[in-house]
C-alpha cells in the first residue's frame, strides 16, 4: 500500500540522515558537530512546540469527566472501546482554538473538542481522530521528520495515512450515508453547504487542472475533493498530462533519496529497486481505493450493474483494505438480488475464509453491517455461528458492536451461544451492558441466565 511505501521511504532516509550527520562530524570536524548540534536543537524545539500546545490547550479548555458532561464521555468512550483503544483524556476547547483533534504524545493519548463539534456529535470526525490515536500517527510524524527533505515525500505520506483514516471511519460509523455531508461541512462551510445543490457542486469539481494536481501534492492535508473522491463519493476527469507530472516529481524525490544514501556511503538502490518503487507508487495513485468494478457495483451499483460486472469479475482480487468481493456484499445497503448475487459469487470462486487487513472474514463484515438476510444466507450455508477470531469474538460479540438488534435477534434464534467471553473476559451480554444497548441487553437477557 502507498502509506507504506511513503513511510519505509521517510524511515530509510531518516537513518541515512542520520548516518550522513554522524559521518560529517567525523570528517569535517566542528561544522559537522555544529550542524549535529543544531539538528537536535530543531528537533527538541519541534518536540517542545507541541508539548506546549498540547499543555496549552488543556489548561484552556474543559475536561470532560464520567460527571462532568457525562453523555459525550461515554460516547468518546464507546467510541474507544470499539477501536479497541483506552478511552483517551478529553478536553472542550473553544471553536477558534483548535479542530477536533486526537494526540498521542509520550504515551498520552489526548482528545480536544471544540464546543461546536462536541454539540453536533459527528461521529465520523470522532472516529478518524481516535484512529489518529490508535495508529501512533503524532510519534510516527516526529519520528520521520529527519527524513523529510525529500519534496512531496512527507506531504504524500501525511495524506495517504489521512486517506486512509477516512476509509476505516467510513466502514465503523453507523451512517455511512452522513460522510459525505460531514466532510463538506469542515473549514467552515457549516451553513453554506446547506443552502447550495451538493449534486451541482460536486459535478463542477469533476474537472482538474495540472495546477491543481501539483498544488494537491505539496500539502500534506488532502482537499475536501480528493476526500470525496477516494471514498467512492465523487468522481474526477483525469487531465492530459497529469501521470507525467506526478512521475517527475516522484522520480525527483527518489533521485534525491539516492543522493543522500551516497553521500554517506551506506545506501545504494540499484535501478530495479528504484522502477519497482516508482511502478508501485504509480499504479497506487491509479487505483485509488484498489476497488474492482466488480465491487463498486456491489457496494452502490443497482442489481443490473452488479449482474453486468460478475461474468468478468475477479474473485480474488482485494482492495486497498484487503476486502474481496464476498466483502463488500456485506457492506451493500439493499437486499434486492442479494441471494443471486451470494450464490455466483460463492460459485465463481469467491472464498468465505479470505480475512482483509482488519482480521474479519466476509460473514463477519455481514454480521458488523447489520445485513441480515446475508446473514441468513451464510448460516443456511455452513457458516459456524460461534466461530472465534484473534480476540475470541463470535459473531454475537460483533453484532452487539455493530449495535445491530435484529442481527442479534437472527444470530440468538440459530443457536448463538451467549456464554463465550472474548479475550477480555467479556460475554456478549457484558459487553452490551458497557455500550449500554438496552433493546439489545433485553434480547440477550431472554436467552442467558448468567447474572453479573
Amino acid at each position: 500500500m502507498k502509506g507504506k511505501i511513503y513511510f519505509w521511504l521517510l524511515f530509510l532516509n531518516a537513518i541515512a540522515t542520520v548516518g550522513a550527520l554522524v559521518y560529517l562530524s567525523f570528517e569535517q570536524g566542528a561544522l559537522g558537530l555544529v550542524l549535529m548540534g543544531l539538528t537536535i536543537v530543531w528537533l527538541a524545539w519541534k518536540i517542545l512546540r507541541l508539548f506546549s500546545s498540547v499543555i496549552r490547550l488543556q489548561q484552556e479548555g474543559i475536561e470532560v469527566t464520567e460527571y462532568r458532561f457525562p453523555e459525550l464521555y461515554h460516547d468518546i468512550a464507546s467510541l474507544s472501546e470499539r477501536l479497541n483503544l483506552k478511552t483517551p483524556r478529553i478536553y472542550i476547547v473553544g471553536d477558534d482554538v483548535s479542530p477536533t483533534r486526537g494526540v498521542s504524545l509520550f504515551r498520552t493519548n489526548v482528545f480536544f473538542l471544540p464546543e461546536k463539534a462536541m454539540r453536533e456529535r459527528n461521529e465520523f470526525e470522532r472516529v478518524r481522530e481516535l484512529l489518529r490515536l490508535k495508529h501512533n500517527d503524532e510519534e510516527k510524524r516526529f519520528a520521520l521528520l529527519l527524513g523529510s527533505w525529500i519534496p512531496f515525500l512527507r506531504p504524500a505520506y501525511l495524506r495517504t495515512i489521512s486517506l486512509y483514516r477516512d476509509r476505516q471511519a467510513m466502514h465503523l460509523v453507523d451512517d455511512p450515508d452522513s460522510v459525505m455531508q460531514s466532510i463538506l461541512k469542515e473549514n467552515g462551510r457549516h451553513q453554506l453547504i446547506n443552502e447550495i445543490d451538493v449534486t451541482a457542486y460536486l459535478a463542477e469539481k469533476r474537472q482538474i487542472t495540472l495546477a491543481e494536481v501539483v498544488s494537491e501534492m505539496v500539502y500534506a492535508t488532502p482537499t475536501t475533493d480528493r476526500r470525496l473522491i477516494e471514498l467512492g463519493w465523487m468522481s474526477r476527469e483525469t487531465p492530459t498530462g497529469q501521470h507525467a507530472v506526478r512521475f517527475l516529481l516522484v522520480a525527483s524525490s527518489i533521485v534525491a533519496f539516492v543522493l543522500i544514501g551516497w553521500s554517506v556511503q551506506n545506501v545504494s538502490f540499484s535501478n530495479e529497486t528504484a522502477k519497482a518503487v516508482v511502478t508501485s507508487s504509480d499504479e497506487s495513485k491509479a487505483n485509488g481505493l484498489q476497488e474492482t468494478k466488480l465491487m463498486a457495483a456491489i457496494q452502490k451499483g443497482t442489481l443490473e450493474e452488479v449482474q453486468k460486472e460478475l461474468p468478468d469479475g475477479d474473485m480474488k482480487a482485494v482492495d486497498a483494505d484487503g476486502d474481496t468481493a464476498l466483502h463488500y456484499l456485506g457492506y451493500r445497503k439493499s437486499s434486492e438480488g442479494l441471494k443471486e448475487i451470494f450464490d455466483t459469487l460463492l460459485k465463481q470462486g469467491s472464498d468465505v475464509d479470505a480475512i482483509n487487513d482488519f482480521g474479519e472474514r466476509p460473514f463477519i463484515t455481514a454480521v458488523y453491517s447489520n445485513n441480515n438476510e446475508l446473514v441468513e444466507l451464510y448460516l443456511k450455508n455452513g457458516e459456524n455461528i460461534n466461530q472465534l477470531d484473534d480476540q475470541k469474538y463470535t459473531p454475537l460479540h460483533h453484532a452487539v458492536e455493530g449495535e445491530g438488534v435484529q442481527t442479534v435477534k437472527v444470530l440468538l434464534e440459530q443457536g448463538a451461544d451467549v456464554s463465550i467471553k472474548n479475550k477480555d473476559g467479556l460475554t456478549p451480554l457484558m459487553l452490551a451492558q458497557q455500550y449500554e444497548l438496552d433493546d439489545i441487553i433485553r434480547l440477550l437477557k431472554q436467552h442467558t441466565s448468567q447474572t453479573l
